[in-house]
């Protein structure tokens, strides 16, 4: 490339970053709801910050070229757009680049470098929605979590680079990516939505076998998938074509067998359990401007009759969505309008079981006041509560409290180790205190069956959602408000993450959203979707229920605890390797 060619398109791509950024940063300021406008402000980001600092990574077009295609790849592959065979070849690129960068000066920044291109482009166009919630949080949240793909990456190359010989050297890349996704599942900043095993939603007929591995089985397979898709595209002009041959009749194999399997099981699934009837209501409230701003009353009786429409003799459960009515104090509930209102509807149907999430908060003396970061007042401390009731005829109701948070909007990260962050994160509108939580999920156990109430975030996690079934759940109701993304990818994303739980525990899922897909999900992963993204909408159906327990279910992810185990024994290795190279010198 010539200089005045370069600088020509230096300059170009600069000014189209700046463009889109500006211009998508003027609709974020003045638009209500932004829809699909962050992915303009990211793209934006990005390419005025490489065309401006990193000009000489850019000019090397084969490598920025493969990376970027990296991250398309494993967009288009996830849910909605949902191209799912695109995720057995999107990191043949990104591995072709780093072949290419072994051994030339400064490989690991280069390999970092290009990782996180592919990776910001992966998490950017994937999850933009995020921002519609909170600008900085959303704009933390996709470079953190692009910034940690690319140092498990870069963590690989390094420890691969190290061994010779073997298996041990192929294994490294699934095994610390693995134990990433692991590690995402359990710590403050939990983000385990591109977890690559999520990538099957969309197609739950093709892993039917999560009953059997979880998610990580899902990870697994895209792994070794990629990994001789590359052997196989780097052997193809090999002289005598054997390596070739090799790779590409086991890239047929491991492609086709898993969708065999999965295929034939979900052919011959039939739906097992005690038949029970399920009504669900979508009030469609949104979240921004009306949820929080309409009076108690109304939104009351626009529950009322949405549920009254759909309420029949024979019905079991009416579940309402997350955060449906409230703040209320959960010690002095009973002393509270809506909640007689609710109570009342229940004792007109004795059959009836009343599912609903409450936000809610605990009021406690100092000498009873759990361990935790509360606010006080006075003599008082309270602790907030994201939480869901189950009220049933001429009985006290049963509480769940939501535990698994999303970093930012319900949990500061670290906080004890980062207490000079407060002021910053509380003018943000972050969280800052507890919230009440339990150490393990429960059912809400009734007459007509035992179900898992699931708030929202918490549907994302397969390991999670176990204990509701350890402790009698037959079926899992989920409570959610997925109007704070707009009408985006990201509403359509949580529902379909949700089928991979009913096929891993072998359940039926009944969603409830405020606003989102209200849905029924079989045992094998079918969705029904009932109604509309903004429309309110009222829906019956029958499902099953069932005291299966799954062999995932009876044994967690064990996948991700292999990985963990050969993470740490490829790490070992290769810093053993490391010292025994300089005692050599």
């Amino acid at each position: 490339m010539t200089d005045t060619l370069s600088g020509t398109v230096r300059w170009l791509g600069l000014g189209v970053g700046l463009l889109s950024m500006s211009v998508s940063g003027y609709q974020l300021f003045h638009l209500p709801l932004w829809s699909y406008w962050p992915i303009a402000f990211f793209l934006g980001l990005w390419m005025t910050y490489i065309f401006l600092t990193r000009w000489k990574y850019v000019r090397e077009t084969a490598h920025i070229a493969r990376a970027t295609l990296s991250g398309v790849l494993l967009a288009l592959a996830f849910p909605s757009p949902g191209i799912t065979p695109l995720i057995f070849v999107a990191f043949i690129p990104l591995f072709l680049v780093t072949r290419d960068l072994y051994g030339r000066p400064g490989e690991g920044r280069r390999v970092f470098f290009y990782a996180f291109h592919a990776f910001y482009l992966w998490n950017a166009l994937s999850t933009f929605w995020v921002m519609n919630t909170a600008f900085v949080a959303g704009l933390t949240a996709i470079g953190l979590n692009s910034l940690f793909m690319a140092c498990v990456y870069w963590l690989a190359f390094q420890t691969q680079k190290r061994l010779t010989g073997g298996i041990l050297p192929w294994l490294v890349i699934p095994a610390y990516w693995t134990t990433f996704e692991w590690l995402h599942l359990h710590w403050d900043l939990a983000w385990p939505w591109l977890n690559l095993g999520n990538y099957f939603a969309a197609h739950p007929a093709w892993v039917q076998w999560y009953a059997y591995t979880g998610a990580f089985g899902g990870a697994l397979w895209i792994w070794v998938a990629n990994i001789l898709g590359y052997v196989m595209w780097t052997a193809r002009n090999d002289e005598d074509r054997r390596g070739f041959r090799i790779a590409a009749t086991w890239f047929v194999i491991v492609l086709f067998v898993p969708l065999t399997i999965g295929l034939v099981q979900y052919n011959r699934y039939t739906e097992t359990g005690k038949p029970i009837q399920v009504a669900v209501v979508q009030p469609n409230f949104e979240p921004h401007y009306e949820k929080f701003t309409i009076p108690d009353e109304e939104q009351l009786q626009r529950f009322l009759r949405l549920g009254r429409s759909v309420l029949t003799d024979s019905t079991d459960y009416l579940i309402f969505p997350e955060t449906s009515f409230g703040p209320f104090p959960s010690n002095f509930l009973e002393d509270q309008p809506v909640i007689d209102s609710l109570q009342a509807l229940v004792d007109g149907h004795p059959q009836l079981h009343l599912l609903t999430g409450l936000s809610s908060y605990m009021i406690y003396t100092a000498e009873k006041k759990p361990a935790g970061d509360f606010d006080q007042y006075g003599d008082k401390f309270v602790a907030q509560e994201n939480s869901a009731w189950q009220f049933t005829a001429h009985e006290p109701p049963s509480k769940y409290l939501k535990s698994i948070f999303v970093p930012g909007a319900e949990l500061f990260p670290f906080k004890r180790f980062l207490p000079f962050l407060r002021p910053i994160v509380k003018k943000l509108g972050g969280a800052m205190g507890d919230w009440g939580h339990q150490e393990h999920p429960t059912a809400f156990h009734g007459q007509a069956s035992n179900v898992g109430p699931v708030i929202c975030y918490e549907s994302i996690f397969g390991q999670y959602d176990i204990g509701y079934v350890l402790d009698g759940a037959q079926w899992l109701a989920v409570m959610t408000n997925d109007g704070w993304w707009d009408d985006t990818p990201g509403h359509r994303q949580h529902a379909a993450l949700a089928r991979l739980r009913a096929i891993e525990l072998r359940k039926d899922v009944v969603r409830s959203a405020n606003m989102g897909w209200c849905s029924f999900i079989n045992q094998r992963g079918d969705i029904e979707v009932v109604n509309n993204y903004g429309e309110e909408a009222a829906a019956r159906q029958t499902i099953y229920a069932n005291d299966t327990v799954t062999y995932y279910a009876r044994i967690g992810d064990f996948i991700a605890r292999i990985a963990l185990l050969i993470s740490g024994l490829a790490a070992i290795v290769a810093v053993t390797a490391k010292y025994r190279k300089k005692d050599q010198v």
